[in-house]
């Protein structure tokens, strides 16, 4: 697991030690060995060619995760696009509990596209669009599938390659979305 960020990366880890135990938390460019950890890409204002360039250097060790910032603040895009280099990524782009979803493609924060609100006026770096795929092409990922639901993430497990982003307007769409993903090849 990777995040962009230490508060990132602490708070994954501590919504996995539930399912998977301790789960240690490294910084760039240490990488934790154990089986489940989260490794601090520190990225989230570096130029985005090195972001990129951290996310690619994870070594593959089977099923990985990719925190990213939940109004799509960061070099996200050009991260996942990195790690989409050798294997494919589905992005699921929503914390409802944060009031954060994502419907028809459109990332959302209390109903309001995100760079309308605060990551709008991010003061290093605004986000330009609530659309992830707009982003993710900008940032030169080559194919991009939009999935309405876990019923069009199944069809793309079949055969996955690219960048697949998921809507999710609730706990239970995510929670429909990670299964597919345990249960896929």
């Amino acid at each position: 697991m990777a995040a962009d960020d230490r508060t990132g990366a602490y708070e994954v880890a501590a919504a996995m030690v539930a399912a998977a135990g301790p789960v240690p938390v490294g910084a760039w460019p240490t990488i934790p060995s154990a089986p489940t950890a989260v490794v601090d890409l520190a990225s989230r204002h570096l130029n985005p060619s090195d972001a990129r360039d951290r996310a690619a250097a994870i070594p593959d060790r089977g099923r990985q995760a990719h925190k990213i910032d939940s109004t799509l603040r960061g070099n996200w895009a050009d991260e996942l696009v990195g790690r989409a280099a050798t294997a494919p990524v589905l992005l699921v782009p929503a914390l409802p509990a944060e009031g954060r979803t994502c419907v028809g493609g459109v990332v959302l924060e209390l109903g309001r596209p995100v760079h309308e609100g605060m990551a709008g006026s991010d003061v290093r770096r605004r986000v330009l669009t609530s659309r992830p795929a707009d982003a993710l092409r900008a940032a030169g990922a080559s194919e991009v599938i939009e999935c309405a639901d876990a019923g069009a993430v199944a069809g793309w497990l079949v055969d996955p390659s690219g960048i697949a982003v998921a809507d999710a307007a609730d706990d239970d769409a995510i929670g429909e979305l990670a299964r597919e993903w345990s249960d896929g090849p």
